[in-house]
């Protein structure tokens, strides 16, 4: 994903749109969502714990910029999620390209302090990605940093998070001072 999607491909992330957004930060240490993914939140794919009617699926997957041959890598937070939107996108549009899954999804992302971020509602791009640009995209080192910095980012869960993202914390020690 780092040098982009092919020309045809859509990355769509099927969390909340708040967590998308960055506005939410869930379960991780910082916000927002790998650069170029389009948000298609998974519930809204489902009433009641069924799958809506197939012809609605279908809308939300146009709307995310996506018909039946259109290749897509599903991606969520740590890629349970995902294989929701994988399996819908099979039940509506068979006989379509496999969903690829990016098993590790945005925690993966993360992981690496030097990926770009995308925030807001927008897609935004990746190096050599197809995506329209969105509201903000945060280049190179320092996303981990947000998480301490962010308004209620006290969560000692996610400052150590972070912390350690920056290579500040290993296990749960401070490395000794350079």
């Amino acid at each position: 994903l780092e040098q982009g999607l092919p020309r045809n491909e859509v990355l769509l992330d099927a969390r909340p749109a708040r967590r998308y957004a960055g506005e939410d930060l869930g379960p991780d240490p910082v916000g927002g969502h790998v650069p170029g993914a389009v948000n298609l939140p998974v519930g809204s794919l489902y009433a009641d714990g069924r799958l809506r009617e197939v012809e609605t699926v279908r809308a939300r997957f146009a709307e995310a910029g996506m018909g039946a041959d259109t290749p897509v890598v599903v991606s969520c937070g740590s890629g349970i999620t995902a294989c929701q939107l994988a399996l819908a996108h099979r039940q509506v549009f068979p006989g379509a390209p496999e969903p690829q899954l990016y098993a590790g999804s945005f925690s993966d992302w993360i992981s690496d302090p030097r990926r770009p971020l995308a925030h807001g509602d927008q897609p935004g791009a990746l190096p050599g990605g197809h995506h329209p640009a969105g509201r903000e995209v945060r280049q190179g080192a320092g996303h981990a940093q947000d998480a301490v910095d962010r308004p209620g980012a006290q969560d000692p869960r996610r400052v150590r998070a972070a912390q350690r993202a920056q290579g500040r914390l290993v296990h749960g020690v401070r490395p000794p001072p350079q």
